[in-house]
Formats: structure tokens, C-alpha cells, sequence
């Protein structure tokens, strides 16, 4: 299905899930649907489950919206907490919309408790209260983790609510990030297990134990390996350091799940020469998420007097970087904010906050891949076969999840039977 189409079914009130394989769009619409609501005076709640996805659409996590929190059941005082009548109960009762991103990540008992939550509080026994629900995500993507050691978690598909929603199925088709063709397919038969020897043989042609150009990105599955790779890497930079240290207000255990939720540090080191990645998009549009570059000076602030870092990115423009701000939200009103330089050292980041951005080149080391989905995640943030670069793969990297694949074909099914609706 194109974008429009999607767009144009999104903005009728449907219910609905936008998906597709990555690289497809699936953010973007979703960015340019809240927008467009919002202008038809639609209250629109924008939320993610995870808090790096929700900085990608500017909002906040599910959990922090709907009060839920890490709870995993209800508590019988829970509609009685003051907090939660004072700050919850009145952004849930007066949205129009509600936008869920990265569907796949989410519990499937927590979607079914968010639901819950939403009939109470509406006081409509219609999924969800009646607001319209547009969820987004691919569950080829990391699936979420377990509360239980005992069991798996179950996708959101697997709800009674997710079938409640009746949801109009949005497959987007069109690649915006892929233009290799032959990169394109590795990916789409990786989505279908149907990799062939030829696939294999020419991700083999890509191994290599060491990496060639240290310069480009690594992707690690684990975080020690991210932060002692940045660290050695900073440390052989022989130029002079600089310290940025993250600010905040607000209530402290709202600024501490902001902390934890934001890719910002919060003591940001830097030296000319450090390669860097940016954060967020820049409301001018001199940059975005994901764009990378490296610290070529340091530019002192008129009215603050301290030197923040001057970029060349890989456009060849130059930015500085002043202090930029993550927030919080409840009612139109802050109630927690952080704010750090949004810069992070992009020599290494791990394959789970890679979600969502584009990079050009990288070196993946998925010799340690512990989840289905791992390497599928890792390799489509790329465009290109040539710009992949392997120290190898172990025998769960190049899988994905069976439930996902079986169910990826009804999507795809239900898609083009809509689809035909609108053409």
C-alpha cells in the first residue's frame, strides 16, 4: 500500500495498524498523520512503547500515558490514586486519537490492562473507550520482553483487544531507504525465512574479523560492548576533552524515567575528531535523528560562555550543538524535563537503539545475537550491501520469528483486499 493510501484511510477515523518492512515509511506517515489530525482539530495522544521510540515521534511511552506504568495487573485502589485522577484520567478521558508505536514491543497483557484502563476511565465498554486507535510497528522487529522467566511474551496480536479493534490493516510496500536491489531482497526473504545460499554466500562475502575503516558506526548486540568501544575510542583522540552535564526539573522520579528513556548521556564527553550521531531532529531542519558527523570545533555561546561542539556532517554542513531538551507532558502542561547536548559518541550503539535510523555504512557484530529479529533490525537500518560491513553471525542472528512470518502473510492479505478499495 503507497503512503497516501494509508494516510487517507488513517484520517477517515478508522481504527488501524500501519505496518511494513523496514525502511518502508511506517514513521513518517505516522508523523504526518498526527500532524494533519491535529489541524482538524483532533486531540491526538502520541505514544510508543519504548521510550527511544517515542522521542521518535515526539511523545511519550504508553505506559507513562496511560498510568500503567511496570505494572503487569491492576491494583483495586488504581482508578483511586490521586495521581492518576489528577493527571491520567483526564488526558485519557478528552483525546480523540490515540497513536501507539512500536506495537511489536509491547506486552501483550499490558496492551489488554492499557485497554481496560481506557473503557473505565471513558466509561464506554467499546475498545479502548471508543477513540480511534492507530497502532504502528512490524513484528519483525525485537518482540518484548518477558516479565516472566517462565514464559515467553505474547505479541499484542495474540489479545482479545487487538481483535475488538477490528483493525483497517495498512501493509506499506513502497522502500524508501533500500535502493539496492539485491540488498532488498536479502531483506525481504530474511522476513520470510526463505534465505537462499546465495543470500548467505554474499552476507559471508561482507565478514570480516576487523574492521577495515573505524570511522563508520559499530552495531553491538550488547552494551558493554557499545561503551567500552566509544570509551577507547575517545581515549586515543589526543585533542582536549570536553564536558557537557545534563540538566533537569521537574518531579524526580518523572526526570529519572526521562533519563532512562533518552539515548542523551548524562555527562556527554567530546573531543575534536569524536564521531558523533544526533539525537533529534532539528526544528530548522539543518539536522535529524540519526544524522552522524564529526566534532571538527567548539564554538563558545554568546550569553552562556561555554563552547559547545561544532559538527561537520556527513552532507558536509556544519551545525553547533546547543543544549536541546526531552519533556514530558500531561495536560499541555511540563511536568518533567532534561536537557543535554543532543550528540552521542556513534562509534558503537547497540542494535536495540539502532531502531529507526538510516545509516549509510556500519560494522555488525552479531556474533553474540541472543533474540529472533536481532539481525533483521541490524541489517535494514543500512542502504546498501556494500555499506554492511560483518565480524560474523551466530546461528539465531539470521532468524526471525515463525509467529511473526505466519502472521506477516494475513497482514499482507488483509492490505491488498483494502487497498483495492481505494484504488
Amino acid at each position: 500500500m503507497k503512503q497516501s493510501t494509508a494516510l487517507k484511510i488513517l484520517l477517515e477515523g478508522r481504527n488501524a495498524f500501519l505496518t511494513g518492512p523496514a525502511g518502508s515509511g511506517k514513521t513518517h506517515t505516522l508523523n504526518k498523520f498526527v500532524v494533519e489530525a491535529q489541524a482538524a482539530g483532533k486531540r491526538v495522544g502520541v505514544t510508543a512503547s519504548t521510550g527511544i521510540a517515542a522521542t521518535h515521534i515526539g511523545g511519550q511511552t504508553i505506559h507513562a500515558f496511560s498510568g500503567l506504568g511496570i505494572l503487569n495487573e491492576l491494583p483495586e485502589d488504581f482508578f483511586d490514586r490521586w495521581a492518576f485522577k489528577k493527571f491520567k484520567a483526564p488526558q485519557i478521558r478528552t483525546i480523540d486519537v490515540l497513536v501507539l508505536d512500536e506495537i511489536s514491543m509491547l506486552q501483550c497483557t499490558q496492551f489488554e490492562l492499557i485497554d481496560q484502563i481506557f473503557r473505565k476511565v471513558r466509561r464506554k465498554n467499546l475498545p479502548f473507550g471508543g477513540v480511534q486507535v492507530v497502532l504502528c510497528g512490524d513484528f519483525f522487529q525485537l518482540p518484548p520482553i518477558s516479565a516472566s522467566a517462565a514464559a515467553a511474551a505474547q505479541f499484542v496480536s495474540s489479545s482479545r483487544s487487538w481483535e475488538e479493534l477490528d483493525l483497517a490493516v495498512c501493509y506499506l510496500t513502497e522502500q524508501y531507504r533500500q535502493a539496492d536491489d539485491e540488498f532488498v531482497q536479502i531483506l525481504e526473504n530474511l522476513r520470510s525465512g526463505t534465505l537462499t545460499k546465495l543470500h548467505k554466500s554474499l552476507l559471508d562475502s561482507r565478514i570480516q574479523p576487523v574492521a577495515l575503516n573505524d570511522d563508520i558506526t559499530h552495531l553491538y548486540t550488547r552494551n558493554i560492548n557499545v561503551s567500552g568501544y566509544n570509551r577507547t575510542k575517545l581515549e586515543e583522540l589526543e585533542t582536549r576533552k570536553s564536558s557537557y552535564t545534563m540538566t533537569s526539573c521537574g518531579d524526580k522520579w518523572i526526570v529519572e524515567s526521562l533519563k532512562r528513556n533518552c539515548l542523551a548521556s548524562e555527562k556527554l564527553e567530546l573531543k575534536k575528531g569524536a564521531l558523533v550521531i544526533a539525537l533529534k531532529n532539528d526544528p530548522e531542519g539543518h539536522f535529524v535523528n540519526g544524522s552522524r558527523g564529526i566534532v571538527v570545533d567548539f564554538e563558545k555561546d554568546k550569553d552562556t560562555g561555554i563552547a559547545f561542539p561544532e559538527v561537520e556532517l556527513l552532507s558536509g554542513r556544519r551545525v553547533v550543538f546547543a543544549p536541546s531538551s526531552w519533556t514530558l507532558s500531561e495536560q499541555e502542561r511540563v511536568v518533567a524535563s532534561i536537557g543535554q547536548v543532543p550528540l552521542q559518541l556513534a562509534w558503537a550503539i547497540t542494535i536495540h537503539k539502532s531502531q529507526g535510523l538510516t545509516l549509510d555504512s556500519a560494522y555488525i557484530d552479531l556474533t553474540r545475537a541472543f533474540e529472533m529479529g536481532m539481525g533483521y533490525v541490524a541489517l535494514s537500518r543500512l542502504k546498501s550491501l556494500d555499506g554492511l560491513f560483518l565480524r560474523g553471525y551466530n546461528s539465531i542472528a539470521l532468524q526471525v520469528s515463525p509467529d511473526a512470518m505466519e502472521f506477516d502473510v494475513y497482514l499482507r492479505e488483509r492490505s491488498i483486499l483494502l487497498e483495492r478499495l481505494y484504488s
